[in-house]
Formats: structure tokens, sequence, C-alpha cells
């Protein structure tokens, strides 16, 4: 099972590393990581955009007793109850949604 969750990981880790917007951390953290995306939205209007196209994430400062430090909006992607290929296509609506761009 352990294999299985660490390829989702490295398709999830591969597929955000390539978006020049987004910061991702957490990768060690278990069956989710946190990107922070600078693309001038909300964490509010992340989450919203998400969820228009049927993905659910979270915004971290829902968890936070404190407020957070950092000023770019930090969302929670969890990716065990997903295949690979619903992986992958929901990476695709969430850079539609957010307006994010891939380097070449």
């Amino acid at each position: 099972m352990r294999k299985v969750y660490r390829r989702k990981l490295d398709v999830l880790i591969q597929s955000l590393r390539r978006i020049p917007a987004l910061r991702l951390t957490g990768e060690s953290a278990g069956l989710h990581v946190v990107v922070s995306v600078a693309n001038g939205m909300t964490e509010q209007e992340l989450v919203k955009r998400a969820q228009q196209q049927g993905i659910q994430v979270y915004g971290l400062s829902q968890y936070a007793q404190l407020p957070l430090l950092s000023n770019t909006p930090q969302i929670v992607l969890g990716f065990a109850s997903l295949s690979e290929h619903e992986l992958t296509e929901g990476l695709q609506l969430l850079i539609d949604a957010w307006n994010l761009h891939r380097s070449s």
C-alpha cells in the first residue's frame, strides 16, 4: 500500500513543481500536501473555485489556532482516495480554475 501512496505523491509533486505560482510544502506529512498559491486570489476564492469544479480542498487557515504568518494563501490537498488518473484530472481542473500556467 505504501508504494501506491508514494506513486500518487510523486505524481502530485511532479505536477505541482512545474507551476511557478505554487510553492509546495509538507511532502513528508502523510497523505496530503500544502501549496502556497501566488496568483492574487484569496484562500476563500481558491477554495470556492476548486469547489465549483467539484474538487474539495481546504484552506490551511481553518486548521490554525493563530493567524498564519504568510500573506500567500495556503491550500491543503489530499490525495489518498484518488486514483492516479483522478489526481491528474483534478490537478488540471485546479490549474484551470486558479488561472495557473505551467512553465515550459
